[in-house]
């Protein structure tokens, strides 16, 4: 199950394709791309960051 997160930790996007390397959270872990899904989202399976479609950035 995929806990949700504050909006602080939501990583708005207004690519559809997204990277995540785990950056902001201590040695971070290798690269994934992650598709967004048809509900507007994606969580990486690494380190749980959420990326949103944001049709206002």
């Amino acid at each position: 199950m995929i806990k949700e997160k504050e909006d602080d930790q939501v990583e708005k996007t207004r690519e559809k394709r997204v990277c995540c390397n785990g950056g902001k959270r201590g040695s971070g872990h290798p690269s994934v791309y992650l598709s967004i899904n048809l509900e507007g989202f994606v969580v990486c399976p690494y380190c749980s960051q959420r990326f949103e479609l944001d049709a206002e950035k």
